[in-house]
Parts: C-alpha cells; sequence; structure tokens
C-alpha cells in the first residue's frame, strides 16, 4: 500500500439469497451471490515507507456505493435498473426499438455502457475537463469514441446520443446542481465531438466497406497492411 492513513477495515455485503436454508460457500464470492455496498477503515496508524506511525487524530473512514446500496433497497439485481437511471435507459430502449427491427441481451447491455459513458463524460466536462491528445482529455475522448461506436452499430445517430446527454444532465441536476448550471457548455462540447467522430465512423466504415468488396472479387483476400490502413 501507499503512504498514508490506514488501519483494520471490515467490509458489508449483501446477500441476494433469500432461501436461508442454501448454505454460503466460500465460492459464492466469486458469483453474484453476494455483493460488497460498503467498506468500512478505521483509521488508526500512518503509514510512512516500512513504518506504521500512530495518528494523533483516530477516524473512521466509511465507503458506501451509493449505487449498490440503493440497488439492494429496491430490490434490484442490476446497478442500472434503479430509479437513478431508470429514465435515460427507457429513452434509449425506445430510440432503439425504433431504429431496429431485433432486440437482444447484448443491445440492452450496450444500452448500460452508452449511459454510463455518457455520465462519466458530463461530469467531466463540468469539472473543467476537455476533449484533448493527452492527460485525462485522452481518456474522455476514448470513452465518447467508444459511445460514439457502440451508437453506429445500434443505428444510433449523434443527434440521438445527444439526447440521452441531456436527458441524463436533466436527471442528475436535481441534485448536481452545477450540471444544469452548465447545461449549455457540456452539449456544445459533446456535440462538436460526437458528430465529427460519428461522421468519420460512418466515412470509415463505408470507405473500408467498398474496399473490401473490390479487392476480395479480385483476390479473394485482403492484404494485412491494407486492414491496418
Amino acid at each position: 500500500m501507499g503512504n498514508g492513513p490506514c488501519g483494520p477495515n471490515t467490509e458489508i455485503y449483501y446477500d441476494f439469497q433469500t432461501d436461508d436454508k442454501v448454505p454460503k460457500k466460500a465460492s459464492d464470492l466469486d458469483n453474484k451471490r453476494f455483493l460488497e455496498i460498503c467498506n468500512i477503515v478505521f483509521s488508526e496508524s500512518y503509514h510512512q515507507g516500512s513504518v506504521f506511525l500512530p495518528l494523533k487524530e483516530k477516524c473512521v473512514d466509511v465507503g458506501g456505493g451509493l449505487e449498490r446500496i440503493a440497488m439492494v433497497a429496491q430490490g434490484k439485481k442490476n446497478s442500472f435498473q434503479i430509479d437513478l437511471w431508470q429514465e435515460v435507459i427507457e429513452l434509449i430502449d425506445n430510440h432503439y426499438r425504433k431504429n431496429n427491427s431485433i432486440y437482444t441481451n447484448e443491445s440492452k447491455g450496450s444500452f448500460y455502457i452508452i449511459a454510463d459513458h455518457l455520465r462519466t463524460a458530463i461530469f467531466a466536462l463540468a469539472d473543467e475537463a476537455r476533449f484533448e491528445p493527452k492527460g485525462r482529455g485522452y481518456i474522455l475522448r476514448k470513452l465518447v469514441k467508444r459511445t460514439a461506436l457502440l451508437g453506429h452499430f445500434l443505428n444510433f445517430s449523434g443527434e440521438e446520443l445527444i439526447l440521452f446527454s441531456q436527458k441524463l444532465i436533466d436527471v442528475n441536476s436535481s441534485f448536481h446542481t452545477h450540471l444544469g448550471q452548465k447545461n449549455d457548455l457540456i452539449i456544445e462540447y459533446l456535440k462538436k465531438e460526437i458528430i465529427h467522430i460519428m461522421k468519420f465512423i460512418k466515412n470509415s466504415a463505408q470507405k473500408m466497406d467498398n474496399y473490401c468488396q473490390k479487392i476480395l472479387l479480385v483476390n479473394n483476400s485482403v492484404p494485412a497492411q491494407d486492414v491496418f490502413f
């Protein structure tokens, strides 16, 4: 561990198995029966190098997963099913059904990724992060790229991804008020980035498709250097 306050800790798990007659096994910790919802550290020492110095002021550090606790309180088995996510997931679901004739569980999982990545981007932009080629700006750009790519596969337009972003701001700004205050700025940055990426993905996919069809008709294979390009 690194330097800093530390001490004994305890973890709180929730057991999704409602039948008390089912015995608990150590292997259950590796499946979905138990969920860690809280970690409590009784900070009494300061770790410095190879020694532990006593803290002048001891404390209790409680780390609880808000969405995990809400999941348990609301009787859900997936954190994306809690009320905090409900409106945006339903919105994404409705637009997917409008754009596609086939509905799969894999599609539902993609809804969660899109919602999660867009929310992360929204909060990062509100906290002054920007789309840049390095550092946190690079991570932010990668998140939005992955979102746009999933959107492309699910037949969402850039405008629809912006619509989902606006819904996320609306839902979260009631208790994270700074999101509402920076609404226009967040949407402006997101719209510019998403539209640019979606356009690039669409053009690249079309070029690749045309190229592969053309070369496969002649050689029945595609050279590795061309795939790389």
